[in-house]
């Protein structure tokens, strides 16, 4: 299983852990739906990784602790593995959710801060209302309207059904269907105001499910809708032991050899690779695109220039 793929399998376990624990019953399709996975996955997450826990299914075909358990001091390794993880997980999304987190397992025995997970979640502290309100429309299907203000500074309008929250290199987003040009969009949260909720439901979209599904799932940036493009890159020096030891998601290792390590990077934008690049300047450079290699000098040579001219 690839590093990002056990990422989110083990967040999932731990939300759907820390609800069994407040006594929720959850049915599986709704987990399904929730996470973006499909309804195997969901099952095969109760029949595997949820086994050590004493989960029963209910007559109304939930699933629950069964009565009167709660999560106490155990022996078991993974059991602690988990909440002590959700613990460190929960407050990356928002400070104050470590508390909430702890007052849920409060006698749980795991209160030891054994992992240390830096996500790089932004700050959405300011705009929670939003990210509530977002929360509730998608799970009522509830169609929405807001003005967004998009990168050149225009504030446009929308009437979309929302379908995700989503998280991309730690900036939230909303994933929703653009009523206007009938496509999936991508929209900064933090960019979404004036939400006005509609009293119309919308009926659920199985394609639309499905790419998000299968798309949205191997996303590493929120520019999906630019299209994928590939650029060689050549890493030496401290950049090739780096990328070796953790190569990126949109990294493939295509030779180490006495030269450097070659490698192939997906891109959407040209932004994406130009900000890597100068990130391990100078131990990456870019090999067989003179396009992205001139707009690289352009951007350093205009940055001497103006460096220089405030030294005058």
């Amino acid at each position: 299983m690839a590093k990002h793929d056990y990422d989110r399998a083990m967040y999932r376990i731990t939300t759907i852990v820390s609800r069994l624990n407040i006594g929720e019953r959850l049915f599986l399709n709704d987990l399904a739906e929730e996470f973006g996975v499909s309804l195997r996955t969901i099952q095969k997450d109760f029949a595997t990784r949820l086994s050590v826990f004493p989960v029963v299914r209910n007559s109304d075909g939930s699933y629950s602790f069964i009565k009167g358990y709660r999560l106490k001091g155990s022996s078991n390794p993974e059991e602690g593995i988990v909440i002590e993880l959700m613990n460190a997980l929960v407050e990356q999304v928002n400070t104050d959710y470590s508390e909430v987190s702890r007052r849920i397992l409060s006698g749980a025995a795991y209160a030891n801060r054994t992992f240390t997970i830096a996500l790089r979640f932004e700050d959405i502290s300011a705009h929670l209302d939003t990210f509530y309100l977002l929360k509730q429309t998608i799970h009522f299907r509830q169609k929405i309207q807001f003005q967004y203000t998009n990168k050149y500074g225009k504030k446009l309008g929308y009437l979309s059904d929302p379908y995700r929250l989503g998280n991309f290199e730690g900036f939230w987003y909303l994933i929703a269907m653009d009523n206007n040009s009938g496509t999936l969009k991508t929209f900064y949260l933090k960019s979404i105001e004036n939400i006005r909720v509609s009293p119309e439901n919308y009926a659920i979209d199985a394609a639309l499910e499905k790419e998000i599904e299968t798309v949205y799932g191997n996303l590493t940036t929120a520019w999906f809708k630019e299209g994928k493009q590939k650029v060689g890159l050549l890493a030496t020096n401290d950049a090739r032991r780096y990328i070796m030891r953790n190569p990126a998601p949109q990294m493939t290792i295509l030779e180490d050899a006495p030269g450097g390590l070659h490698l192939e990077m997906l891109y959407h934008r040209d932004v994406e690779v130009l900000c890597f690049v100068k990130h391990w300047l100078p131990d990456v450079k870019i090999i067989e695109n003179r396009y992205l290699e001139n707009l690289l000098t352009d951007q350093i040579n205009n940055y001497l220039g103006r460096s220089a001219s405030d030294q005058l």
